[in-house]
């Protein structure tokens, strides 16, 4: 099992971006103790606030989650995977879009991998190092991972041959 970055983007309902709001991640079940990658994983809560576009990201370790947000007409709950992928986004996890993905052409991928000395050593140090628009190559779970940084979030990008 691995770490995901779940990428988020916090709007209203009109669509306008809820800055600093806050999410809880609660590891399930959130009374035991569990083992994993070779540690033992406390059911601590993780807590997300985003920025001031309503921006944000958090590493998980795959499993179930209960989450919390606090909305203006009070606390709003849920219930989410976490998958053994690389990264994925909030909204992906509740059901509310279709994975993205985007492809990349033959002589994209050569010259990447021409320029690139050595993949980031994961995709968060990835993220963190470049532009929105920019394709990198990273290790991860699954080897080296071709990554379009998007809004801030990964990614996958495939190579159309």
């Amino acid at each position: 099992m691995a770490t995901c970055t779940v990428s988020i983007a916090a709007k209203t309902a009109s669509g306008a971006a809820l800055a600093s709001a806050k999410i809880v991640f609660t590891p399930l079940p959130a009374d035991k103790l569990r083992a994993q990658d070779g540690a033992t994983i406390w059911p601590d809560a993780v807590s997300v606030t985003c920025d001031g576009a309503g921006l944000a990201s958090v590493n998980l370790k795959t499993g179930d989650y209960r989450y919390q947000v606090a909305g203006p007409t009070g606390p709003a709950n849920g219930r989410l995977t976490v998958p053994d992928l690389v990264s994925t986004s909030l909204d992906l996890l509740i059901g509310a879009a279709e994975p993205p993905y985007v492809t990349i052409t033959w002589a994209e991928y050569q010259t990447l991998v021409s320029a690139t000395a050595a993949p980031a050593v994961s995709v968060a140090a990835g993220l963190a190092a470049v532009a929105d628009g920019v394709t990198f190559l990273a290790i991860s779970d699954d080897g080296v991972s071709i990554i379009r940084r998007v809004a801030g979030a990964a990614i996958p990008a495939f190579v159309e041959i």
